[in-house]
């Protein structure tokens, strides 16, 4: 995946692996100071079931804007329907799955911040 060009963004390096799929840093490749995370979802995550959920993600996602919460572009299907996310990239935020950096106080505020946010649970979290 590193050069690879997705929707003007150049894949630099990986970030890491999780249970859906890899993320990895991408610059814009006619601005180079901006960077992004995409997360590539492993193909065999993905169905018409997890396009509708990543969707409604999306949709959600779109919503948010908080200094704590990364902040979500857009989301790619590839002609062979390969699921891409970009978020703005900032290294602090992509911590809270790390347990060196976050801790699990500090996962229940940001849980405590969606759910007020998002009070009515999508059809994938019931």
């Amino acid at each position: 995946m590193i050069g690879k060009e997705i929707l003007n963004y150049i894949i630099v390096s990986k970030i890491g692996d999780g249970g859906m799929g890899t993320v990895y840093l991408a610059e814009h490749k006619f601005i180079q100071q901006q960077k992004v995370a995409i997360k590539v979802i492993r193909k065999d995550m993905v169905n018409e079931s997890s396009r509708r959920r990543l969707q409604e993600e999306a949709e959600h996602l779109a919503g948010l804007n908080h200094p704590n919460i990364v902040k979500f572009l857009n989301y790619h299907i590839d002609n062979e329907g390969n699921y891409r996310k970009l978020e703005k990239y900032n290294p602090l935020l992509f911590c809270m799955n790390d347990s060196e950096f976050a801790h699990d106080c500090d996962r229940e505020k940001a849980a405590d911040f969606l759910e007020k946010r998002f009070p009515q649970k999508s059809q994938f979290e019931k």
